[in-house]
């Protein structure tokens, strides 16, 4: 009996890890597309990553990461103090990085350099750094995203653009002023994009997991009949017959009751 039960333990135990292994989550290497040289104002840089392989599993979803660093230097014309009601002014360089495939938004990262207006200025030029600046950032995105609906039925190549440009601004009394102006950094970064899905199951996982769901219902019924069996043969000895000394056979005060104190 003890062999048994050691060995139906056994059984089960490598049933229940399968079972567990068929529900654990798995992420695919991250492709990255790097970039280096960038100037605002150049042409779009193409780039392009894999689509999730479907033959992996079931896509849960899809981690993007970026980041973006330089050493930003340039100007803003047409300035007045009374454009701004803090009397300060943005400079801001972004990165706009598009699925030209599908036609969808990916990220825009950003870098940002922020210098005072001068008491009184009209009409001035006001410069920013040169100053090193840097941005990373992750997130993931689930179904109901575009770029996961997008990307979600490959294997296919997703061709992208990655664009630099530079806008000035300051907040003024009506919302945000715009200025012309001249962005001379040269910047670098990388984008990152990972997928996390659900394994297709194993062969010898799914064999497992049947085992298992096997075991479990073996072991239940056989329980179950042990405490029946285990009932009855308590009710059977729930009133014992014995002969009391000095009592004749035909006597019938010879048979008394015995309890069973343990039933």
């Amino acid at each position: 009996m003890k062999t048994r039960s050691k060995l139906l333990g056994l059984l089960l135990a490598l049933a229940i890890t399968a079972q567990a292994s068929l529900g654990s989550a798995a992420t695919t290497d991250p492709f990255t597309s790097s970039f280096a040289n960038l100037v605002t104002g150049a042409s779009p840089l193409p780039f392009s990553f894999p689509g999730f392989d479907r033959s992996l599993g079931t896509l849960q979803s899809i981690d993007l990461a970026w980041d973006f660093s330089g050493t930003v230097v340039g100007s803003a014309s047409g300035v007045s103090q009374s454009s701004s009601i803090d009397s300060t002014i943005s400079h801001w360089v972004f990165f706009e990085l598009m699925d030209l495939s599908d036609n969808v938004f990916i990220v825009e990262p950003s870098l940002r350099l922020t210098a005072s207006i001068p008491a009184g200025a009209q009409n001035t030029t006001v410069a920013f750094g040169p100053e090193f600046q840097f941005t990373s950032f992750s997130f993931s995105v689930t179904s109901g995203d575009l770029r996961f609906d997008a990307w979600k039925n490959g294997p296919r190549s997703i061709s992208g653009s990655l664009v630099a440009f530079f806008t000035d601004t300051t907040m003024g009394s009506t919302g945000f002023q715009y200025f012309s102006g001249n962005d001379g950094g040269v910047y670098s970064g990388s984008l990152s994009v990972a997928y996390s899905y659900a394994p297709v199951a194993e062969p010898h996982s799914l064999t497992l997991a049947a085992v298992g769901f096997l075991l479990i219902s073996a072991m239940y019924r056989y329980r179950k009949a042990a405490r029946q069996a285990g009932c009855t043969e308590a009710r059977d000895s729930a009133v014992t017959p014995y002969r009391r000394h000095g009592r004749g056979i035909g006597d019938p005060s010879r048979w008394a009751v015995k309890r069973n104190s343990n039933y």
